[in-house]
């Protein structure tokens, strides 16, 4: 049992892990000191291309060693997963290797043949690597959204309100101007029949005037008649 190297897939209880990595991508004690001279300032990880400093040291600073355990009690490490595919994700270039690697480049799943070919100078890292990676990012954007969403449904509330205030107001004025041009037609028409009284009045008055002089022409024009009635009669007996 023990850890799997992702270089030789040997299992062994010694390995050396790079701290830079997100998660540990082992490698035997063997591998290590054949794939990261210690001359070199810093190292960049075969899987997922993260560089750890050595500070003048080696690879061997970060040597590691498991302890036996029980079967059924061993925790998978990430290169195991090259052994436990998900049902049909193979490579159509490779022979039908799984996909357990994912480029983060290119965002598109691949196998470790892959790796070391088209996507040699890419970040591939393992899948579930990605996959954590990527949660991480979209729990982001959903933290994002939530607040984004937060914020408009508060505008959202507040323009509610601004048009429920502008509903009140326009109902609340035109019940006023209703009230107002009820009060204005009542006035007018109380205008128009003191005006009709007026008016019925000054007619009364002007044709009960008429009917007088009227009269009075009458018993002028009859005094007048009988005054020269006389005067006749009066010549006709001188």
């Amino acid at each position: 049992l023990g850890v799997q190297c992702i270089v030789c897939k040997e299992h062994v209880l010694e390995f050396v892990a790079l701290p830079a990595c997100q998660s540990e991508h082992p490698y035997c004690v063997l591998c290590a000191e054949r794939s990261f001279p210690p001359s070199a300032g810093s190292v960049a990880c075969m899987w997922c291309r993260k560089p750890s400093a050595l500070n003048g040291g080696s690879v061997l600073q970060w040597k590691k060693t498991i302890r036996r355990v029980r079967r059924g009690q061993q925790k998978k490490s990430a290169a195991e997963y090259l052994q436990e595919p998900a049902e049909g994700w193979v490579c159509s270039e490779h022979e039908g290797k799984p996909l357990v690697f994912f480029d983060m480049d290119d965002e598109a799943l691949i196998c470790e043949d892959c790796v070391f070919e088209k996507h040699q100078n890419h970040r591939c890292v393992f899948l579930e690597d990605a996959v954590s990676s990527l949660k991480g990012k979209m729990d982001q954007k959903c933290s994002s959204l939530a607040s984004t969403l937060e914020i408009l449904q508060k505008q959202s509330a507040a323009a509610t309100q601004n048009v429920q205030f502008l509903e009140t107001q326009a109902r609340t004025m035109a019940e006023r101007l209703e009230k107002e041009f009820s009060d204005l037609q009542k006035l007018l028409d109380e205008k128009r029949q003191d005006i009709f009284r007026q008016l019925e009045k000054c007619k009364n008055a002007k044709l009960q005037k008429v009917q007088i002089d009227a009269k009075m022409s009458q018993e002028k024009a009859a005094r007048i008649e009988s005054l020269t009635k006389e005067i006749l009669e009066s010549r006709s007996a001188a």
